[in-house]
C-alpha cells in the first residue's frame, strides 16, 4: 500500500513535467518544429498552459495562456469541455499556408465536400467550447502585411454548432 501512495505522489509531483513532454511530442508529429511552453498547472479537471510559442512553415502562434478544462472520463476519450486562449497572436504566410491547405485537401477525404467534412467533426465534437479572447492575426505574403483583431466563442454540440465572432481587420489592399 505505501508502495502505491507514493508512487502516486511521485505521479503527481511529475505530472507537469509528463503534460510539457506529452505536449512537446504531439507538435513535433503534427509538424511544429519548435515549440516553447510552460505548464503552469494540471489537475484532474484542467490543465493551463503559459507563454505558448509553435512555429511552423505557415506560421507562429503565441498564446500567453491556454485553458483546457476537462472530466476525466472525457479526457479518456479524447475529448474536453472547454478550451481557452488568452492573448492569441497567429502569424500566417499566406503562400504557405495555401500550400499546406492543398495538401490537405489532397488528403484521404479528398472526396468529401466542405458540408461533409464538417457534419463529420460535428457529430461528434472533441472540444465542446472554444474561446478566443483578445486575438492578434496578422497575414502576410512577404510584401503585403494586413491583420486586426478577433474575439471568438463557439459552442459546439453533437450535430449542431453556434459560432460568434468579433474583429477589424486593416490592411487590405482596396
Amino acid at each position: 500500500m505505501a508502495a502505491l501512495i507514493a508512487a502516486l505522489f511521485l505521479l503527481w509531483n511529475y505530472l507537469p513535467s509528463i503534460v510539457d513532454f506529452g505536449i512537446r511530442k504531439f507538435a513535433g508529429v503534427v509538424g511544429f518544429y519548435q515549440t516553447d511552453l510552460r505548464v503552469d498547472q494540471v489537475n484532474f479537471r484542467g490543465t493551463k498552459l503559459k507563454d505558448v510559442e509553435i512555429q511552423s512553415d505557415e506560421g507562429n502562434l503565441t498564446v500567453k495562456s491556454i485553458d483546457l478544462l476537462y472530466e476525466p472520463a472525457d479526457l479518456l476519450e479524447g475529448r474536453a469541455n472547454a478550451l481557452s486562449l488568452t492573448d492569441p497572436i497567429l502569424e500566417l504566410d499566406l503562400p504557405a499556408f495555401e500550400e499546406w491547405l492543398d495538401q490537405q485537401s489532397r488528403s484521404s477525404d479528398e472526396n468529401k465536400t466542405l458540408q461533409e467534412k464538417l457534419s463529420s467533426t460535428l457529430a461528434s465534437p472533441v472540444v465542446r467550447f472554444i474561446r478566443l479572447r483578445n486575438g492578434t492575426v496578422e497575414l502576410t505574403d512577404k510584401i503585403k502585411k494586413m491583420g486586426g483583431k478577433v474575439t471568438l466563442e463557439a459552442d459546439l454540440y453533437k450535430n449542431l454548432a453556434q459560432v460568434r465572432m468579433d474583429g477589424n481587420f486593416s490592411g487590405f489592399p482596396f
